[in-house]
């Protein structure tokens, strides 16, 4: 019973961990707090990641460095740029 409940806790946690730190950093407008966020974020699924799996240090490493490419590519890619509408026009006859 304990083990599946700890197995659903550390699930959810895995799935909202990257949801969560893109959706946080879609309202932080300054590069240093989306910075910030990163590395709390890396910390937060670090530990977690320490905690509640039996992961070996070179595991809980390459999983960190994946989620915060991810975050970086977001920040990357969200610099600079605004919401803009896209309209598709038909090709020519």
């Amino acid at each position: 019973m304990v083990f599946k409940f700890t197995f659903w806790i550390t699930s959810v946690a895995a799935a909202m961990a990257p949801v969560a730190s893109i959706f946080i950093l879609t309202w932080i407008d300054d590069i240093w707090g989306r910075l910030g966020t990163i590395a709390a974020f890396n910390v937060l699924v670090s530990v977690l990641l320490t905690l509640m799996t039996e992961a070996r240090r070179t595991e809980v490493f390459s999983v960190t460095a994946a989620f915060a490419a991810v975050q970086v590519v977001f920040v990357g890619g969200a610099l600079g740029t605004t919401i803009k509408t896209v309209y598709c026009k038909p090709l020519p006859s």
